[in-house]
């Protein structure tokens, strides 16, 4: 009855029959995953320090380059390849920043793309004109600076880009990074336990891929087209 109704609205069967397989093909690789004693080695997302040189402050400056065509190792219990992807600073994995509340914040956003960008603090209660949207567009080789105060409670919260038409690409090719804000609430709940702390509180950030099959040379390139985020959402295999 689903599909007939789905019919009578044109909807193109193809791409249902499409997702539906991969959605069979994920459960699948999933259960795998899930009994298999050969994954990868857990990789910890690197922590950006502050710049200013006085760490103790309420102060703290950061520089982000945006770079593409970065060198990204993937590692997968069926095994590992080069992809090509955009990153901040050319880390292999996105950045994780860590502030407390009332922190002063400075950024240096050097854009080294080949398209314009932004940065997009995702959550942050912070002025509009600070806030990287695509009104506010860095073009390519150029810098903008972002200046904002914490004025919000403690929370986990991320940044990715925002351009204009850009977004769903740049992010999916890698441009994103989380951000953990401290205030006096999270320190009572941390001490309490009951909240992650030290060596228990790891930021993630999980993100779907689809990568081009294995022709030989160790290089697997993304693969990317708009219709995978439409409806159901993005449906990776790797």
């Amino acid at each position: 009855m689903l599909f007939r109704s789905l019919e009578i609205m044109d909807m193109d069967m193809a791409q249902l029959d499409q997702m539906l397989q991969q959605n069979s093909q994920a459960a699948d690789s999933t259960s795998a995953n899930l009994v298999a004693n050969n994954l990868p080695d857990f990789q910890f997302l690197p922590v950006l320090q502050d710049e200013d040189g006085n760490p103790g402050d309420n102060a703290a400056s950061y520089t982000l380059d945006v770079m593409e065509n970065v060198d990204v190792t993937v590692n997968t219990p069926s095994g590992s390849w080069i992809t090509p992807m955009m990153r901040y600073n050319g880390l292999q994995h996105p950045p994780v920043i860590v502030a407390r509340r009332g922190d002063q914040m400075t950024f240096k956003v050097n854009n080294k793309l080949s398209e314009e960008t932004t940065v997009h603090w995702h959550g942050f209660k912070i002025p509009g004109d600070q806030d990287g949207g695509p009104d506010f567009p860095i073009l390519s080789n150029t810098s903008r600076n972002y200046n904002f105060t914490m004025l919000q409670a403690g929370a986990p919260l991320w940044f990715h880009p925002h351009p204009h038409e850009k977004t769903a690409t740049q992010v999916y090719y890698g441009l994103a990074g989380g951000f953990v804000l401290q205030d006096d609430i999270t320190d009572m709940l941390e001490s309490g336990k009951q909240l992650p702390a030290g060596n228990q509180d790891i930021p993630l950030l999980i993100q779907d891929r689809r990568f081009a099959d294995d022709n030989g040379s160790g290089v697997r390139p993304l693969i990317y087209d708009g219709t995978m985020t439409m409806g159901a959402g993005m449906l990776g295999r790797s």
